[in-house]
């Protein structure tokens, strides 16, 4: 379990980088469920699991244990912990929100890959008993919400992107963050020492940093060979002016797909995301999740 001010550090990074102009508060740890192991389960350990198949995957549970599944992705550089500021949330929404972290965030061995998260999320489902679930990511956690719901099968309903990223290309080309543009510019060359020491300014420590690195790489050099022809029904919250989530980019990403929902609000950007303390936003997807679980197989 990750401490509330190891989770700070990584809030108020976000709140530097993209400009919240006013300090955010100390939102305690909720108690939860951490699942952990070679698989990706804390006192589960299935007989098949194979620890050289499967990277380890933390996995932090929220919400109503009994409740409607939803994987939830967070964006770059957070771990599952973060999702405790969703506790409440949850289960006010009737929602057991997963929230698994990113392999390389824990273990720098690991070589970053959708695989490495789809994998171990999906047996985790199934070894726990959960026959359909729903996906969701926010910000650089949508791409990997959107691989779970390729590969998901049957086993994954449908998928929800919140102020997303979307393919490389696009975003790079129409971001504009400063932030981002500076921390872009430094991942052009891959000079994996350049790019701590950018973001030792920020004061993120060098673990969080070295995930962040990962996910960078899965964005440049994964993402845009996922394939586009997606059969499982999109909903998108973008806004039409994130400096930090271009919507061109996720337009492009979902050019193929059969099916999506666009909800395009000024409220489904970064800065306005972390400047509301109720996470109304998210509330409204939890219920909308929720209303669509009562028609789900």
């Amino acid at each position: 379990m990750r401490s509330s001010a190891c989770r700070r550090i990584a809030r108020v990074y976000y709140a530097n980088i993209w400009q919240t102009l006013h300090p955010l508060d100390e939102v305690p740890l909720a108690q939860h469920r951490t699942v952990e192991s070679d698989l990706a389960g804390l006192h589960i350990r299935p007989p098949h699991a194979e620890s050289t198949r499967y990277a380890t995957v933390n996995i932090h549970e929220f919400g109503l244990p009994n409740g409607i599944p939803v994987v939830f992705f967070f964006g770059t550089p957070q771990r599952g912990d973060a999702g405790a500021e969703f506790d409440s949330l949850a289960s006010e929404r009737g929602i057991r929100l997963i929230c698994p972290t990113r392999p390389w965030y824990d273990d720098q061995s690991v070589h970053p890959s959708f695989d490495a998260v789809t994998d171990p999320v999906l047996e985790y489902l199934k070894i726990s008993g959960i026959t359909t679930a729903f996906a969701a990511g926010g910000s650089g956690g949508g791409p990997f919400a959107l691989h779970l719901a390729i590969n998901g099968g049957d086993l994954i309903v449908d998928c929800t992107l919140l102020a997303s990223m979307g393919l490389p290309e696009s975003y790079a080309e129409h971001v504009t963050s400063p932030p981002s543009r500076e921390l872009l510019k430094t991942f052009k060359p891959r000079d994996y020492d350049a790019w701590q020491v950018a973001f030792a300014k920020w004061g993120l420590p060098r673990d969080l940093a070295h995930g962040a690195w990962g996910d960078f790489l899965i964005y440049f050099d994964y993402l845009p060979k996922i394939g586009r022809g997606i059969d499982k029904k999109v909903y998108v919250y973008q806004s039409e002016s994130d400096p930090n989530a271009p919507l061109a980019s996720v337009q492009e990403m979902l050019s193929e797909a059969t099916a999506v929902e666009w909800k395009i609000d000024k409220s489904a950007c970064h800065i306005a995301l972390a400047q509301d303390a109720s996470n109304t936003l998210v509330g409204e997807i939890f219920r909308a999740i929720a209303q669509r679980s009562r028609h789900a197989p």
